[in-house]
């Protein structure tokens, strides 16, 4: 396959996977004779993004099989997949790899991915100990993220660690109230009042 045709049938996939037509973007990747880690990576966060993380490991192990090598790129769409699925420890297995057998260095969004994992995972002191240990400045996905599990999991105990991821983020998103809002919401529910799904289901 000339290249110019690998070019072109790899923006078909990207162009299709981007738009969440997976089947016809996984047409035209079965189609080609020659695939670039960009199709493959098309690919692999396209099923990530829907839900279909078995799907999307199966084709990073197959793009190793093939000889391709991954990148930093290619496991922000397994780790977001992981996040997304509830799964922290498949979510740490990948982590480790990418830095182990692959040599990739994680950057901010890997590391949001497994804060937001964590979360997910009611691990909150381990998910609020990575923010404040990874080698980068938390930015307001990663508080956020936080502040997002401690809404959903909140309790007594959790509020003074809402109460700072807040704070954080809205330091820095100043025009961002939505912090706030969560801390609200939290602060509300734990103080014994219902919750806006509570209430109407009480209305009903």
């Amino acid at each position: 396959m000339p290249v110019k045709d690998v070019i072109s049938w790899t923006a078909m996939v990207v162009a299709f996977s981007e738009g969440g037509n997976i089947d016809q973007a996984k047409h035209f990747f079965d189609q080609m004779i020659t695939r670039d880690l960009v199709a493959w990576n098309s690919m692999i966060k396209a099923f990530a993004n829907t839900g279909l993380l078995s799907d999307a490991l199966g084709f990073l192990y197959a793009m190793l099989q093939e000889g391709i090598k991954p990148n930093d790129h290619t496991y922000r769409g397994i780790l977001s997949g992981c996040s997304h699925a509830g799964l922290p420890e498949e979510c740490r297995i990948h982590f480790l790899s990418m830095v182990a057998d692959h040599a990739i260095a994680p950057e901010l969004d890997h590391y949001c991915c497994v804060v937001d994992s964590l979360g997910r995972s009611k691990r909150l002191d381990w998910a609020e100990e990575l923010v404040q240990s990874m080698p980068y400045v938390p930015n307001e996905v990663a508080w956020t993220s936080l502040l997002g599990a401690c809404r959903v999991y909140g309790d007594a105990e959790l509020l003074e660690r809402a109460a700072s991821a807040a704070r954080e983020v809205s330091g820095l998103k100043p025009e961002d109230s939505s912090a706030y809002v969560m801390l609200a919401n939290l602060i509300v529910c734990d103080d014994g009042s219902l919750d806006q799904e509570e209430e109407n289901e009480e209305l009903a």
